[in-house]
C-alpha cells in the first residue's frame, strides 16, 4: 500500500471523531484525488477545486469527480452549498489565508465544517531539529522543516485556532498527524493519537471546526 493511505485514513479517522454525518464536501486542494476518493468511499458527495486546470482536467477524467479550477473567488458552485470543506496541506501555501478562511464561509451549509492539516512550525521535532543544529550534530537538510520556498505562512495549533476562533468558527477538534508510512499498527495508532499527543507535538497538525 502507499505509505500516504495510512495518512489519508487517520485524517477521516479524525473528522469521524467529531462529524458524525455525510454530506457535501468540497476538497479544497484536491491534488491527486486520494483524498476526495476515500471521502466518497466514506458517504461524501465530493466535488473538487486546484488552481491548475491542466491537472483538474486530467483528475476529471481520471475519477468523474467534478473539479473546478482558477480564480477560487470567482467560482459560481450554483445553489448548493457544501457540509464539509477539506483542506489538507494547504493554507501554508496561499497568500491571503484569512481571505479564503472567509469566502469558506459563503459556500458551507449552517453548522458546516472546516477540516485543515497544515505543518507546525513550533512541533517538538523542528524544535528538536533546531536545537541539534544549533550544536552543529544536524549536518543534513539544515531548515528544510521551514520549507521556505513553498510555504508562506507558518502555522501553530494556537495561531490557527486564533484565526478560525476569529473568523465565526469553533474549534471541535485539533490533534497530531500521522507520518507517511506503508502500515501503521492499531497499536502505534493508539499510542501515537492518545499518549504521544500530550507530550509530543509531530510536524503537522490537523484542525477540524464548525461554522457558527
Amino acid at each position: 500500500a502507499d505509505k500516504y493511505t495510512h495518512v489519508v485514513n487517520d485524517n477521516f479517522n479524525a473528522l469521524e471523531e467529531v462529524v458524525n454525518t455525510k454530506g457535501e464536501m468540497l476538497d479544497f486542494g484536491i491534488g491527486n484525488g486520494v483524498h476526495a476518493e476515500k471521502a466518497i468511499e466514506k458517504g461524501w458527495n465530493v466535488r473538487g477545486y486546484d488552481v491548475d486546470c491542466a491537472t483538474t482536467a486530467t483528475l476529471m477524467e481520471r475519477t468523474g469527480i467534478e473539479v473546478k479550477c482558477g480564480d477560487f473567488f470567482k467560482i459560481d458552485w450554483g445553489n448548493k452549498k457544501f457540509d464539509l470543506i477539506y483542506s489538507n496541506q494547504v493554507m501554508e501555501h496561499l497568500k491571503d489565508p484569512v481571505s479564503y478562511i472567509n469566502h469558506f464561509d459563503n459556500i458551507l451549509n449552517e453548522n458546516g465544517c472546516l477540516f485543515i492539516t497544515v505543518p507546525n512550525i513550533h512541533s517538538t521535532s523542528s524544535r528538536i531539529k533546531f536545537f541539534l543544529e544549533k550544536l552543529k550534530l544536524r549536518k543534513h537538510n539544515i531548515g528544510k522543516y521551514y520549507d521556505s520556498e513553498h510555504h508562506i505562512f507558518y502555522y501553530t495549533p494556537v495561531s490557527l485556532k486564533n484565526i478560525l476562533e476569529g473568523n465565526g468558527y469553533k474549534v471541535l477538534l485539533t490533534r497530531n498527524c500521522v507520518k507517511p508510512k506503508v502500515e501503521g499498527s492499531k497499536l502505534w495508532l493508539f499510542i501515537s493519537n492518545k499518549i504521544l499527543e500530550r507530550f509530543y507535538s509531530t510536524s503537522t497538525f490537523v484542525m477540524i471546526a464548525r461554522k457558527i
